[in-house]
């Protein structure tokens, strides 16, 4: 009889860049046993390596677009960095020891095990969720999703983790808000998806950079649709995604008029920067768009 177990593995994310056709912000894992998520599990000691490789980077050069996911891709004007590649290691060491004082049980992968996964052709990753520690008897967890987004301090902006929680709440750094007071806050653009060209933008401790003009980013009405859609999806009430999906396959099934609209409508509750995930890798948004907007250009199938 062969068997398995999971287990918990506690951890804290820092900011990094992964360079792999662009630049890449991330909120990069890094756990209690040593193990670190930089798009792909790896032990601790072999963080240099991908550093030497180039594939996890501590800066990004002047003039590239540094791309931050769900909110937009960023033209680098002027830029401080504050780690090399030897700090960053000694850093990521440092944030496993706080987690685990004697360095203890460290995760290794064998040769056996990497024979193992490559046969397999199975590439782990040890992505994390949010979370937090509810209120009451035990240790039990409420899962979260996180998103970012800038958050204005005078004249500086900081990129802010913005955790959802399927009980309504919503937690940037130490402090808790409702869904009224995260509306407001990003109709008072004390939250933005993108800040003014030329203001100091803090990366959570990877550096402070200015931003070219006209930079990609998303709607700042269609980010919130966003914030304010996490609990339903967190709290198995059906995100927008979920509702527009159903609503296409109905319409597949029986494709009149009324099941258009209702489709139109459940399409449009999907925040515009997330149409594309609501396919596959290759066919993305384009059958819903080619059901809306041309309905007499029948599919084949």
């Amino acid at each position: 009889m062969k068997v398995y177990y999971k287990r918990l593995v506690e951890g804290i994310t820092t900011p990094a860049i992964i360079q792999n056709g662009g630049y890449h912000f991330i909120h990069m894992p890094v756990y209690e046993d040593g193990t670190v998520d930089c798009w792909g599990r790896v032990p601790i000691d072999e963080v240099a390596a991908k550093l030497e490789q180039g594939w996890l980077v501590t800066s990004a050069p002047l003039g590239v677009h540094l791309s931050i996911h769900g909110l937009g891709a960023f033209k680098i004007k002027k830029a401080r960095w504050d780690f090399t590649a030897n700090s960053y290691v000694e850093h990521l060491y440092s944030l496993v020891k706080g987690m685990n004082h004697k360095m203890s049980g460290l995760y290794q992968e064998t040769a056996e095990q990497k024979e193992k996964w490559s046969t397999a052709h199975v590439k782990w990753n040890a992505a994390g969720i949010p979370y937090k520690v509810k209120s009451g008897f035990g240790y039990s967890m409420m899962d979260g999703r996180a998103t970012s987004m800038f958050q204005q301090d005078g004249d500086v902006f900081h990129l802010a983790s913005i955790i959802a929680y399927a009980d309504g709440h919503y937690q940037i750094g130490d402090d808790s808000f409702s869904p009224q007071e995260i509306t407001e806050m990003v109709r008072q653009k004390q939250l933005l998806c993108s800040p003014p060209p030329g203001a100091p933008i803090h990366l959570m401790g990877l550096g402070t950079i200015e931003i070219e003009k006209d930079p990609y980013s998303v709607d700042p009405a269609e980010k919130l649709k966003e914030l304010l859609d996490c609990p339903n999806e967190l709290g198995g009430k059906g995100s927008a995604h979920d509702h527009c999906r159903a609503a296409y396959h109905q319409y597949l099934e029986w494709p009149d008029e009324n099941a258009r609209e209702r489709l139109r409508v459940a399409y449009e509750a999907v925040p515009e920067h997330e149409r594309m995930y609501l396919g596959d890798m290759d066919t993305r948004n384009q059958d819903y768009l080619r059901i809306l907007f041309e309905p007499d250009n029948k599919r084949e199938v």
